[in-house]
């Protein structure tokens, strides 16, 4: 799952100086990303779908507009709209592992999902029907989700590749064909362009130049995406397995023991792994470290089951038996419910992210002069609007489901990111409105003085045959008009200096 930013540029100005509302229009996403030819715009729909009405009727109906995209002619009442591509007859997903063997993969579906907040979430759905082995389930983890190098050294990438960065990822999805080996970081890297998109992303938005990724790029009619994580993407995994499922539903663990390390535990160095994407062993040297890193990622409400969850600010993985179409199919619930919980805490982490991005451009016109009061009101309107039909601190009445999603909520800790932006938010809008106040205030200073006079004098000191500009002119008249203009002027410029 790769989490991102988009900017519809509606005008010839620099990004920043255009308003938030207009660069998050979905309809302006939509109009150019629909003719990109390989992802379609797909509304969700029930009708005799088993599987779908169990994932729609799992949330609470105030939480289902900000995952279904079923406001399919009107795109302003809707808070995300949703692409998808199916994966047909010879469709793979391939990852080439540097001196061994590569990993193909099943191509499932390619999926966006674009939200009204500016980010988006696009995704790779795939399945594993050729490689068992648990080992083999870490390299594909690891190696599958990096889309960048996470440092250099030497003169090339074969020492990151060497570490954990795919020599190559190769995706076939229809007539395209996609293939990223990640030599543009054997070449000089500008600061500009420290990100160089894989071409299984960059693809997905077209061949064309109406999706750009660098800020030299950007013109107007054009979207600009840009990364909000690091070089890893989300991952969601269920891995079936019955001799592992035996293994947790008899531990000592499942069972209520306190011994929560070793090879024939609830919680090994395997589950470690699979919990943080390592695949050769557990990123961390430390017992008491690791205990701790189990007891918050883990569910093991249904450990006597032999099926346990975990959830990492990266990753959401399940294990359970390997015999799917049984009650409950956990390799069902993990490609739909959780998958769909999963896409929502994505989407509410890169939103926040978004507003604090918009929140820190504002913020440096203070030193160029006081911010639009507009564009802060305009951020704050969208801010509203995110936080009530998007950020939810409950989901669903389930409370497995409730669990799992609280979970989420904290491995990715959205509640004190929440907190810190609410008050960021705030800070800024009360500054609009203190500057707001004091421009009225300098209006009324103009106006003051004259008021002043014209109360001490009283308005009938003009007669009402003064005031018909019918007769002759009276100079009685406008020697008082301008006095009490000068008096007007004098005293805002005396108040000028005064500030000075």
């Amino acid at each position: 799952m790769f989490p991102f930013r988009w900017d519809y540029l509606s005008r010839n100005k620099k990004r920043e100086d255009i308003p938030y509302s207009e660069r998050t229009e979905l309809a302006d996403f939509d109009r150019i990303f629909s003719g990109n030819g390989l992802l379609n715009r797909v509304p969700y729909r029930i009708d005799r779908n088993n599987e779908k009405y169990n994932e729609y009727t799992y949330f609470h109906s105030f939480v289902r507009r900000a995952m279904f995209f079923t406001q399919a002619d009107d795109l302003s009442r809707s808070e995300i709209v949703y692409y998808e591509r199916d994966g047909g007859t010879g469709d793979y997903f391939r990852i080439g592992i540097l001196n061994q063997e590569p990993l193909e993969l099943d191509l499932d579906s390619i999926c966006l999902h674009i939200y009204s907040t500016g980010v988006g979430i696009l995704t790779y759905n795939v399945n594993n029907s050729r490689y068992p082995e648990k080992a083999t389930i870490l390299k594909i983890n690891e190696y599958g989700r990096r889309i960048y190098p996470q440092f250099l050294a030497g003169r090339d990438v074969s020492v990151t590749k060497s570490a954990f960065l795919a020599d190559y990822i190769e995706v076939k999805a229809g007539h395209r064909y996609m293939r990223e080996d990640f030599s543009g970081y054997n070449h000089p890297v500008r600061t500009e362009e420290t990100f160089l998109p894989p071409d299984h992303i960059r693809s997905i938005f077209g061949v064309g130049e109406d999706f750009v990724f660098h800020r030299e790029e950007e013109k107007k009619g054009r979207v600009k995406i840009s990364k909000l994580t690091d070089d890893r993407m989300f991952f969601v995994s269920w891995y079936g397995n019955d001799t592992s499922q035996k293994i947790i539903s008899s531990s000592e663990e499942a069972r209520g023991g306190l011994h929560p390390v070793g090879p024939e535990k609830l919680y090994s160095d395997w589950w470690y792994c699979y919990l943080f994407g390592d695949k050769s062993g557990p990123s961390v040297k430390n017992t008491n470290w690791m205990n701790r890193d189990f007891e918050a990622a883990t569910n093991a409400r249904w450990a006597g089951s032999g099926t346990l969850y975990g959830t990492t600010r990266d990753s959401f993985v399940a294990i359970s038996h390997s015999r799917e179409n049984l009650v409950p199919d956990i390799s069902v619930h993990t490609r739909t419910m959780y998958y769909q919980m999963a896409v929502l805490c994505l989407a509410q982490r890169a939103s926040i992210l978004r507003f604090s991005y918009e929140i820190g451009t504002i913020s440096n016109e203070l030193d160029k002069g006081s911010p639009s009061s507009p564009k802060i009101r305009d951020l704050y309107k969208n801010y509203i609007h995110f936080i009530n039909k998007i950020y939810f601190r409950e989901v669903t009445s389930q409370i497995q489901g409730i669990e799992i999603y609280s979970q989420m909520q904290q491995a990715m800790n959205l509640q004190k990111e929440m907190g810190d932006l609410d008050k960021e938010v705030s800070e800024l809008h009360n500054y609009a409105n203190m500057v707001e106040q004091g421009r009225l205030s300098r209006v009324a200073n103009w106006f003051l003085p004259a008021g002043v006079i014209v109360g001490f004098l009283g308005m009938n000191v003009f007669d009402e045959k003064d005031l018909n500009l019918s007769g002759t002119f009276n100079w009685e008249v406008l020697t008082w008009g301008l006095l009490v203009i000068s008096i007007s002027v004098f005293a805002v410029l005396i108040t000028k200096i005064i500030k000075k």
